[in-house]
């Protein structure tokens, strides 16, 4: 899996955005209905060699110990009728990785909470991101997505 970070989005939506006050090009003006195809970037070997290393030197340095305790944590929750919330933002406080996101998948499902919607971010690989929207996550953003955008899917997603 990619360097990236199990995430939640709490903020709310920018100044003057939903109004139209605030144009967001793509956004809420001068959106097209056609969609356009994405030109999709094909890495480098070396430079996907390079991210694997940085991976696995940042799971080396992460508190494998904070890490498990939050996991625990959170399987532990989702067996209970307990608020999972708390259980998921301490596993990203511990740095949990995308390769949580099955298991939290599994876990939610367990719970009978097939409604929950999971969205993540950051840098991740081309392939992971087939490979996550097949665990059901419903929303990835990379690097540099602009928040306008990132709330108005959220807002979406649990409208």
């Amino acid at each position: 899996m990619g360097l990236a970070t199990l995430g939640l989005v709490l903020t709310s939506p920018g100044e003057g955005v939903e109004s139209g006050k605030r144009i967001i090009v793509g956004v809420n003006k001068y959106q097209t209905e056609e969609e356009l195809p994405i030109q999709l970037m094909k890495v480098d070997m070396e430079v996907q060699r390079t991210k694997i290393e940085r991976l696995k030197e940042f799971r080396q340095k992460r508190n494998q110990n904070e890490l498990g305790e939050a996991l625990k944590q959170v399987e532990k929750i989702a067996a209970s009728n307990e608020n999972i919330m708390p259980g998921l933002i301490k596993a990203v406080k511990a740095k949990a990785t995308l390769s949580f996101v099955p298991r939290l998948q599994e876990l939610l499902q367990e719970k009978g909470l097939q409604d929950i919607k999971v969205v993540v971010g950051g840098i991740i690989p081309r392939d992971d991101i087939d490979l996550l929207k097949k665990h059901g996550v419903c929303e990835i953003f990379l690097p540099g997505a602009p928040s306008e955008v990132i709330i108005e899917r959220v807002k979406n997603l649990v409208g």
